[in-house]
């Protein structure tokens, strides 16, 4: 079965304010290799953590996903070549336009499903 890149910005989400509250961190992007039945080859996660007086990315995986992460070298390639400053800096939104970048297709949820029969 073939695989597609996609990602997910939860801040973006229509349920991101439930979601995101009481969490450790501020906001996630899930990405990683997904079937066209909703199933996934494998997934990783950025996420990022007060840290002093800005938000911190890093980068988490389970480990039934590490060969995925060795599928997406371009991915970690492109984030190593930010220069210093802006690697730690990085915002979510500016990691979703680098997975863009590298052939991700953002399949966030920003509309609530509509409720059936009313």
């Amino acid at each position: 079965m073939s695989t597609k890149r996609r990602f997910t910005h939860l801040s973006r989400a229509w349920y991101s304010q439930s979601a995101l509250r009481d969490r450790e961190f501020r906001d996630e992007v899930m990405f990683g290799l997904y079937h066209s039945d909703g199933s996934c080859e494998g997934e990783l996660a950025v996420r990022w953590y007060p840290l002093g007086n800005q938000n911190a990315a890093r980068l988490e995986a389970f480990d039934d996903s590490w060969s995925t992460l060795a599928q997406l070298q371009d991915v970690v390639a492109a984030m190593a070549a930010l220069p210093h400053q802006s690697r730690s800096r990085i915002t979510p939104e500016r990691f979703c336009q680098l997975l863009q970048a590298c052939g991700f297709e953002d399949t966030t949820p920003t509309q609530a499903p509509q409720e059936g029969g009313r």
